[in-house]
């Protein structure tokens, strides 16, 4: 996994936010949170495919990624967008499975 940079988070503190791929070194872009003591906090992208979902994370350009921003995410999406690491892409579909529905971000910090 890569490191692209850190964040702020109110419950948290000092959150590490790792570059890594689903399904292997060719598979999409997956972004993986850390606490500051290198313990897994959660998986900030979601891995959406075809045909249970409406989109496919591989379709996506290398540095961009569908976001769970609902359950457990919902606090750290919002500082994690805050940090100034990611852009929400709205030129590009959000996909949907479900009820759920998972917008397309943008990694832009000085480390992507």
């Amino acid at each position: 996994m890569k490191h692209i940079g850190n964040f702020k988070s109110e419950r948290w503190g000092s959150v590490n936010v790792l570059r890594a791929t689903y399904g292997g070194p060719d598979g999409p872009l997956a972004v993986v949170l850390q606490c500051e003591d290198g313990e897994p906090l959660a998986t900030l992208s979601v891995n959406m495919y075809r045909p249970d979902c409406s989109h496919d994370s591989s379709e996506l350009p290398a540095d961009c990624f569908f976001v769970k921003r609902w359950s457990e995410n919902e606090e750290l999406s919002v500082e994690a967008m805050a940090s100034g690491l990611f852009a929400e892409r709205k030129d590009l579909p959000s996909a949907r499975s479900g009820f759920v529905i998972a917008p397309v971000w943008q990694i832009v910090g000085s480390h992507a």
